[in-house]
């Protein structure tokens, strides 16, 4: 089977920001919707591309080996793994897996104050 799509998206936060992207599957939307939820369908391959260093606002990515609607699995057999931002850096992973960017460092002073968030 060959690829038959490509989907991108982009993400820009303020300065103040600092809670991450929560863990989710990227998913065909619109055939979810359509199927009233009946079929998921993930891509082969899912990227993320870095333009930036880690921050405090910004941590790491998270990927696990997680799928939707998979089950109860024995524990030896979870993984997840961190990735952290670099000018570059483009990371690879199969499509169906839970995945997201982690909060930033919130208890750290906010940027240009010296307050703790």
């Amino acid at each position: 089977k060959s690829a038959t799509m490509a989907e991108w998206w982009v993400h820009k936060r303020r300065k103040d920001q600092w809670h991450g992207h929560p863990m989710h599957f990227d998913t065909n939307e619109h055939l979810l919707r359509t199927s009233r939820g009946s079929c998921v369908q993930h891509p082969s391959v899912s990227t993320v591309v870095y333009l930036c260093d880690a921050s405090e606002r910004f941590g790491p990515t998270l990927v696990t080996n997680q799928r939707a609607r998979q089950g109860v699995r024995d524990p030896a057999e979870e993984v997840a793994t961190i990735a952290w931002p670099r000018p570059g850096r483009v990371l690879f992973f199969d499509g169906g897996y839970l995945h997201g960017a982690l909060p930033g460092r919130p208890w750290l002073p906010a940027p240009g104050g010296n307050q703790k968030r």
